[in-house]
Order: structure tokens, then C-alpha cells, then sequence
């Protein structure tokens, strides 16, 4: 499949729509910046990683809460970008959902009245958020697939990285590691990763995380990979890590077991992450050090 010059729009049933670039994982970060007309670049990158499915109810309130109060301010008051998984599922369907309410709401969360929008470039106002998805397993307008075997792109999302030769969960983040790699480096654009629930996938991307030298900001009681990776810090042994990625159903596989648990021990020995305990402690504490971390203080 040919990849475009151009950024290529998608139309969602809902009536949103969402501009979107075809690439491999050899892909160059200036090739998606020029699919998506990405002019003029962000500010900062939030990188949110974090479970599709298994979400737990129970911390889904206080999930949406921290959103609206800490990463929607944020992101218009010092124009940042959002990237995750892209799909309408788990966390990255909770960042669309709040970020929609946000644009046509307000909510008094971004501090602007309905009157002062009027004459605003419209896009300007689009949900930052950018997804990051195998193609190959995705569902979207234009294409004959549908989920359950498909999943569905979220429609509050206004870009997606759509990685071609991806053919399963977890290929497409070589290519976001690039892309978030380039703008730290040769944009010094500052990032920051916040781990929230996830399965193994969120693992492997806060390790590598860590290799490439960015803030890492963990969710303290957002379950499952989160609650491993404290485990870790916590100084836990090998055998408890992997009855706790058996425990939390993240993997079973013998192979993937002993990788991941290696993931694990090198971010335990990783100076530049924070726990935060997004349960207990307060969202403007989150908001400092999301600032300080990135420098935008």
C-alpha cells in the first residue's frame, strides 16, 4: 500500500473526524510530521500508556477525574500533545470522551466561556490527542472489518499514526518510540510517559521509556502493569513479579515472562520515575510534577 503525501481524513459515524498517515516501522519521524501537517509541533508530548481492556471499574471515576482537572488544562494552556493507543477502548477511550466534553462543554476545567470561542479557528479546538495503532488491527470507516476481531479506532482522537506493517498488538510502538525519540532529541520538545492500568504492552513501553532517558510518572493504584512496576521499585523478588504477572492475567508464557521481568528490573533501577498515588493524593500535586518534569515551569 502506497503511503500518502498528504494527511488523509477519516469521518467517524458520530460526525467527527480525525486526519490520519499510512507508515512501516522504518518510517522516518518527518514523514508523519509531514502526513499530518504536524506545523507548528507541540509544545510537549504527554504520553499516556495504559490498559484497552480490563479496565477496572472502580478506578474509572477517579481516572476521568485527574483527566479533566490535571491533562486538559495542561494540554491548551501550554499546547501539548496527547499520544496513546488510539483505540475506543480503556484508557485512550476515557482521554477522548473527557477531551470531547471539554472542547464542547467546557466544563469550567480550560477556563473559557462558550462566547469567547466564537471566531476561533475551529480546529484549533480539537481534542490534541494522537493515537498510535497496528493497522492491520484496527477498524475505521473505509475499511470492511468490524470488531470484535477489529478494533475500533476512538472518534474523539484528531490524528492516528496507522503503522502498516504492524500485524500485532505491541509492533506499532518501535515506530512511536521514534517518533517521541525525535522530538525529545531533535526538537527538544520535552515528554513525559504516565503509566496508568495497561497489560504488557504498557510495560514495554515504560522500559523503554527509561532507555530513552524521559520522565516516567506511574499511577499508583490504577492496577495491573502499574501495580507491577511498583512492585518492582519496591524491590520485590523475581518470583513475586511473576506470580503478580500471572495474578493480574498480563502474561503466562514463559518466554514473555522472563522478558517482561527483566523490562521490569531495569525500570526499578530507573532514576527519572515517580509513583504517584492518583487515589489518595491531591491532582494538583500530578500537575507540579507533570511542570516540573517537563521543564515548563
Amino acid at each position: 500500500m502506497p503511503v500518502p503525501q498528504r494527511a488523509r481524513m477519516i469521518e467517524f459515524d458520530q460526525g467527527s473526524h480525525a486526519y490520519f498517515a499510512f507508515v512501516r516501522t522504518s518510517s522516518s519521524p518527518e514523514d508523519i510530521i509531514s502526513q499530518l501537517n504536524l506545523d507548528p509541533l507541540p509544545k510537549g508530548v504527554i504520553w499516556i500508556s495504559g490498559g484497552a481492556t480490563d479496565f477496572p471499574l472502580e478506578i474509572v471515576e477517579p481516572t476521568v477525574a485527574l483527566i479533566e482537572a490535571v491533562i486538559v488544562p495542561l494540554v491548551y494552556e501550554h499546547d501539548l500533545l496527547v499520544v496513546d493507543g488510539g483505540t475506543e477502548a480503556g484508557i485512550m477511550k476515557i482521554i477522548g470522551e473527557v477531551f470531547e466534553r471539554a472542547k464542547y462543554h467546557k466544563l469550567n476545567i480550560i477556563g473559557y466561556e462558550e462566547d469567547k470561542l466564537q471566531g476561533q479557528n475551529a480546529r484549533s479546538w480539537d481534542p490534541l490527542l494522537m493515537g498510535f495503532v497496528p493497522e492491520p488491527k484496527v477498524s475505521y470507516p473505509g475499511v470492511d472489518r468490524s470488531p470484535p476481531d477489529y478494533a475500533p479506532l476512538d472518534p474523539n482522537h484528531i490524528y492516528f499514526v496507522m503503522v502498516l506493517d504492524a500485524k500485532e498488538w505491541g509492533q506499532e510502538v518501535e515506530c512511536m518510540f521514534s517518533f517521541l525519540g525525535y522530538l525529545a532529541t531533535q526538537r527538544q520538545i520535552p515528554t513525559i510517559n504516565i503509566v496508568a492500568n495497561g497489560g504488557r504492552v504498557t510495560i514495554k513501553e515504560a522500559y523503554h521509556a527509561a532507555q530513552q532517558g524521559r520522565h516516567v510518572v506511574v499511577l499508583e493504584g490504577s492496577k495491573r502493569a502499574a501495580e507491577v512496576i511498583v512492585a518492582a521499585l519496591d524491590g520485590v523478588s523475581d518470583r513475586t513479579l511473576v506470580s503478580l504477572l500471572r495474578a493480574y492475567g498480563i502474561t503466562t508464557q514463559r518466554h514473555e515472562v522472563e522478558e517482561t521481568v527483566y523490562w521490569l528490573n531495569s525500570i526499578a533501577k530507573y532514576d527519572k520515575i515517580t509513583r504517584f498515588d492518583f487515589l489518595s493524593r491531591p491532582p494538583g500535586e500530578l500537575r507540579e510534577i507533570i511542570l516540573s518534569k517537563m521543564g515548563l515551569v
